[in-house]
């Protein structure tokens, strides 16, 4: 699925589909610009039982965050897009909210950028390619959760 309107989409409940949040859980910017990840983290937090909100550019992320930062629990952001990019994004979350957490993701980041946002409140950084279950176990230690799948 694409996002769609403002960049951003929530998943479509008269699908059939699982009813966000049913674990209890909630919501999570996810924001890249490659489709098969959006639809795949989608999927995969859909399963956990988060309410995934996907965006495909910084500018569409920040639209997002500005509307539903405070019931965000968690953004996951690639640092290498086009337009403004996650170093950039990043920023400007922090600013609006300073506890926010974002977990960053890259195929490809100079070491210094990466501790450089580590150091700037970052929750935590993945290499990309990850295997689904580096990216449960990274969530899990953000939120202090044990994720199971939602039945």
């Amino acid at each position: 699925m694409r996002p769609k309107g403002r960049g951003y989409v929530l998943k479509d409940k008269n699908k059939g589909e699982r009813s966000s949040g049913s674990a209890g859980l909630g919501a999570v910017l996810l924001v890249d610009d490659e489709p098969a990840i959006l639809e795949f983290g989608k999927e995969m937090l859909e399963y956990f039982g988060f309410e995934p909100l996907c965006a495909e550019n910084g500018e569409d992320a920040l639209a997002c965050f500005g509307e539903r930062k405070d019931d965000l629990d968690l953004v996951i952001l690639d640092l290498n897009m086009p337009g403004m990019g996650g170093a950039e994004c990043f920023e400007r979350m922090v600013r609006i909210k300073p506890d926010v957490k974002i977990l960053v993701t890259s195929g490809f980041a100079p070491v210094g950028e990466v501790r450089e946002l580590l150091d700037r409140g970052s929750a935590g950084f993945l290499m990309k390619p990850f295997r689904v279950e580096v990216l449960v176990e990274k969530i899990e230690e953000i939120l202090g959760l044990s994720l199971s799948p939602v039945r």
